[in-house]
């Protein structure tokens, strides 16, 4: 039996990189697929005896890129949180629209437990260009901010964390919903 050349490992290993996703995505919905998210089981309400009553995600959250569908976030750890404006940079070549202006304000799952309670989300370097609104939730005067972004294909920002924070949050619209699990 012959071995493939150094040349052909090379060359399938370059064709491959070079390939499209290829995976099978959930089946998953955008957040404008839920005309009152607080109705439309997206949330529900969770008592703790530490916490209190708060709003968490009833679905499985998912990288929202077209051929990836990587699961990002589990069923019950984000909670339900809203802010006055917008977070999350808008430019003009993101696959991202702006973020909707709300009355109630603009919503975002917020992680208080640590950055393992993700199941696939990578973090960019400090970015030390951006200064973000003051409205930004966790926001200190010498906070870095760090972008969270797909862990699989690298789509992003879809959240927001601080060096040496503990802390996350995931804009509502840039993610996807999985289906609600059938027990």
């Amino acid at each position: 039996m012959t071995q493939p050349s150094q040349a052909d490992i090379f060359a399938a290993l370059t064709a491959q990189a070079q390939a499209p996703l290829r995976r099978d995505s959930p089946s998953t919905s955008p957040y404008s697929a839920f005309l009152n998210p607080l109705n439309d089981l997206l949330t529900t309400t969770s008592t703790s005896l530490k916490v209190g009553s708060k709003q968490v995600n009833t679905r499985r959250i998912y990288c929202p890129r077209e051929g990836c569908g990587s699961w990002i976030l589990s069923e019950g750890v984000g909670e339900w949180v809203t802010v006055d404006g917008p977070v999350l940079p808008t430019d003009p070549s993101s696959p991202f629209p702006p973020s909707p202006a709300l009355p109630s304000g603009t919503p975002l799952w917020h992680i208080s437990s640590s950055p393992f309670a993700f199941d696939n989300i990578g973090f960019s370097k400090p970015d030390l260009s951006t200064a973000l609104p003051p409205h930004t939730p966790g926001l200190q005067s010498n906070s870095q901010v760090k972008w969270l972004i797909c862990a699989e294909c690298d789509l992003g920002p879809l959240g927001w964390s601080y060096e040496g924070g503990k802390e996350a949050w995931l804009a509502v619209e840039r993610v996807k919903y999985g289906e609600i699990k059938k027990v």
